[in-house]
């Protein structure tokens, strides 16, 4: 499936502003905490990035990604660069409980360092997209649109409701950010606690 998302940093005033329109013309689809785990290929735990090590051998054109949210786990694969407007996305649904599994499946298959994400976001559903605000534990928040349709640009849509996606390097500098100062290496340990902690 292809996705067409953009993405941007908002802080309170933006955020209220965005709540009120959202509250007003906007459907509520979800609200869930979301833990992922990325064990995407080319990560260099030193630096806790993909950013150099993918420049290097080109291997940022594939995120692999376990998710839970809510009740719902699955395997998720995009292709294209991670920064990129246009991506191919592939979701398999896993039964709950098994996340866990999953993990050890791919550390059998040498996929075995990454990073760890957790969050709250809350999903809401405007004419042909879907906007998603994204809460972290620090206070943190984010948002993403996401288009139903190619002939929909989610761009048009954060012009309207004035908020600034990112750059390729914003977006490069604010993962890199938050992979030092938000989140944790990955380990199936810390994935347990997590569950048992949050989920």
């Amino acid at each position: 499936m292809d996705e067409i998302e953009i993405r941007g940093k908002i802080n309170d005033d933006e955020f209220k502003k965005l709540h009120e329109f959202l509250s007003k013309k906007a459907q509520p689809v979800d609200e869930y905490e979301r833990l992922t785990v990325d064990i995407s290929p080319g990560f260099d735990p030193q630096t806790r990035n993909w950013g150099q090590v993918n420049k290097a051998n080109n291997n940022n054109q594939i995120d692999l990604r376990i998710k839970k949210s809510g009740k719902n786990e699955k395997i998720s694969v995009k292709l294209g660069h991670y920064a990129s407007k246009n991506r191919q996305e592939f979701e398999i649904d896993l039964k709950e409980g098994e996340l866990v599994d999953a993990l050890h499946l791919f550390e059998a298959l040498g996929f075995k360092t990454g990073m760890i994400y957790f969050w709250k976001s809350s999903l809401y559903k405007y004419k042909n997209f879907e906007i998603k605000i994204n809460e972290y534990p620090s206070g943190n928040r984010d948002w993403e649109i996401e288009s139903q349709n190619s002939e929909s640009d989610p761009d048009d849509l954060a012009k309207e409701l004035s908020l600034h996606p990112f750059t390729e390097e914003e977006f490069r500098e604010y993962i890199n950010w938050k992979n030092i100062n938000l989140h944790d290496l990955y380990s199936l340990d810390r994935v347990k606690e997590l569950l048992e902690k949050y989920v």
